[in-house]
């Protein structure tokens, strides 16, 4: 049954999609063979998979989503649209694909500790797996991405650019834009954590239109790292992922040093 208990009988969507998914779940997946094609293919520029698996890759989605049924009819609320339930599933499985075939669990210790020493034994493959698998992410934050990476940049003290800004804030004026990067386009490590938030506070007010408090900025970034570092887990089999390991990431991310030769 849809598990809808904890909603108002009037906010229940019924969705026909999903009311065809009841009785006939091959109907619904050929009707939605198109998405599926469009976020495998997104997976593949992202370089997930190679352009030859495309096909193979299709099936496998299918394949997945057919043994998901029960699962899918059960946890089902209905607070969204069955179409976006079910891309959120498809990304996942992607991800869950990839690393997958052919590939061993991943030991994030190898991640974590790494500290750059050539002496150190280090486990490329999982470095490299990891890495790829999380910038595969990133982009399925879409247009919060820029945000992420404005809250990322400055919980780990890394200078704005003028492209992060306006990418966050397009209609950022040039008064504000230069008293951004005034303060946080160059070093600011000896700023701390409460003075870079009690600064930065109303910006964000002003670029959002509604009133974001220090606390409330912490706890958005807060959650988009413990998002990452669940489905970064629910990928890698045997992976411990934490917020300090997906912070890492995201230093690689700004400025790579992984793998580095």
């Amino acid at each position: 049954m849809r598990n809808s208990h904890n909603l108002p009988e009037m906010q229940q969507l019924t969705d026909p999609d999903f009311d065809l998914f009841l009785r006939d779940p091959h109907a619904v997946l050929l009707k939605y063979q198109n998405l599926v094609e469009v976020i495998v293919v997104n997976c593949i520029q992202s370089g997930m998979f190679p352009l030859e698996q495309k096909r193979d890759i299709i099936q496998s989605v299918n394949l997945h989503l057919l043994e998901k049924t029960d699962a899918i009819k059960e946890q089902y609320g209905g607070t969204s649209l069955f179409r976006t339930y079910l891309s959120a599933i498809i990304r996942n499985t992607c991800l869950i694909l990839c690393a997958q075939v052919g590939r061993r669990p991943i030991p994030v210790r190898a991640l974590t500790e790494y500290d750059g020493d050539p002496a150190e034994p280090v486990d490329r493959y999982s470095i490299q797996l990891a890495r790829r698998l999380f910038r595969a992410i990133l982009p399925q934050f879409g247009r919060h991405l820029p945000k992420l990476i404005i809250c990322m940049k400055l919980r780990l003290r890394k200078g704005l650019t003028e492209e992060d800004i306006r990418a966050w804030w397009p209609r950022c004026s040039p008064r504000d834009l230069g008293r951004l990067l005034e303060k946080f386009g160059n070093e600011y490590q000896n700023v701390n954590e409460k003075q870079v938030y009690a600064f930065v506070s109303p910006f964000f007010i002003a670029a959002e239109g509604k009133v974001t408090g220090e606390a409330a900025i912490r706890k958005w970034t807060v959650l988009q790292l413990e998002h990452i570092a669940d489905v970064l887990n629910s990928a890698i089999p045997g992976s411990d992922f934490d917020i300090q390991s997906v912070e890492l990431l995201f230093e690689d991310y700004f400025f790579p040093f992984l793998l580095r030769e």
